[in-house]
């Protein structure tokens, strides 16, 4: 075989082969499920994108979006009946609670309008009141459950149900709106040309 063949045919191997999936699913050193199921409800939800958020250079927290299907634009994503999931591991060292706590006032701050927030005061404060301090390698999980709103754990535990699909939606806005806090987690999350 040639030399331009044989290379052809290297590349030809190795676009077959699990690499490229496999490096998708794994970030920051962990690996990330292709697949979970969501309860009570017993539906099995696919791994649709990820991104590592960092700060100063330094990674933060590693999130994780699960749904039924790859939704086509994030007001998809809403207004599927099907439950979604996200999961977020921690990847400092240790994420103190208060810093989780006023994180998301800033966040909510930033994406929320002033109605919105007045709106939603009694949901923001259960939600941001839940936090607690977590290590590297814990993760929370929000899933969200049209007609049930959002409920979360923290390291598999179960800590709070928000039953308003109105809150459910202004959360995952945070992180997939229009006016998400980060348009690069947005990007990787959804999948979808956000420009």
């Amino acid at each position: 075989m040639s030399f331009p063949g044989a290379v052809l045919a290297a590349l030809a191997f190795a676009s077959m082969t699990a690499v490229v999936p496999i490096a998708a699913r794994e970030l920051a050193g962990f690996r990330l499920p292709e697949s979970v199921e969501v309860e009570p409800e017993g539906v099995a939800l696919s791994l649709i994108g990820a991104h590592v958020r960092t700060y100063l250079f330094r990674d933060v927290s590693l999130f994780a979006l699960y749904a039924a299907e790859r939704p086509a634009s994030f007001d998809a994503l809403i207004a599927s009946s099907a439950p979604k999931r996200v999961a977020v591991t921690i990847l400092r060292p240790t994420f103190a609670a208060e810093r989780f706590r006023t994180g998301w006032r800033e966040q909510f701050d930033a994406v929320l309008s002033e109605a919105e927030r007045t709106r939603y005061s009694k949901e923001i404060a259960e939600f941001i009141d839940t936090f607690e301090t977590l290590n590297r390698g814990e993760t929370i999980t929000f899933d969200f459950a049209p007609g049930k709103g959002v409920r979360f754990s923290i390291r598999g535990e179960p800590k709070r149900v928000i039953n308003n699909d109105e809150f459910a939606a202004a959360l995952l806005g945070v992180w997939m709106g229009p006016r998400s806090v980060d348009r690069e987690l947005r990007r990787k999350l959804l999948g979808v040309d956000t420009n």
